[in-house]
């Protein structure tokens, strides 16, 4: 396939995501894409079996939390990020959520889109755990990704509740080596060859 042919179907696919897709849930309709998706990166050499193996791993029914591991600017958000674009079409929802210095507040950035609001005196942690168990509702599988989820204290303070969506694929980009005892997916520096392609 040509390159053009390979932008034209980049474009078609991102039109997809960016269009707007409803599952209806009896009077309510929450969108299938919960949230903006990540950008689909330019370029992608040297780990597209990777993306099989993440594909296989979430769907194998035994770890529906995979923790992708690697240090920084080694490629984690760009893997979860093609993983996102790539299987799109096999999950009912997917929702992609930068950390970044909160991962409380990032969470909560989702409820407009389940269609959820709070009393004002409700505290973040009380908000937090009806805004999971609203995921927890909806048609799966769905795939929710934290991407550059850093903080190790957060992580914990939350891991038991996202643990508890059996519904969802749950795909972390971390520097954190181990949560728990989910499945732990290193991403390693590419060999010299891939590298040299990457680079040209």
């Amino acid at each position: 396939m040509s390159q053009s042919a390979d932008n034209r179907k980049a474009h078609i696919n991102q039109q997809n995501l960016n269009s707007t897709i409803y599952n209806q849930y009896f009077e309510r309709e929450i969108p299938k894409f919960l949230g903006e998706p990540p950008l689909r990166p330019e370029v992608f050499i040297g780990r597209e079996g990777e993306i099989e193996k993440i594909c296989e791993q979430l769907f194998s029914g035994e770890n529906l939390l995979l923790l992708v591991n690697g240090r920084g600017g080694i490629g984690k958000t760009t893997l979860a990020a093609t993983y996102y674009h790539t299987y799109h079409a096999n999950y009912q929802h997917l929702c992609w959520v930068f950390a970044g210095t909160s991962l409380q507040s990032s969470l909560l950035g989702i409820a407009d889109h389940l269609k959820l609001s709070f009393p004002d005196q409700m505290p973040p942690e009380k908000r937090v755990k009806v805004l999971l168990t609203e995921l927890r509702n909806l048609e799966g599988p769905c795939l929710f990704i934290i991407d550059n989820a850093d903080n190790r204290e957060e992580l914990e303070a939350h891991y038991n509740a996202l643990r508890k969506l059996p519904n969802c694929h749950l795909l972390v980009t971390s520097r954190v080596k181990r949560l728990g005892y989910d499945a732990l997916y290193a991403v390693n520096t590419l060999s010299e060859e891939k590298a040299k392609s990457l680079l040209l």
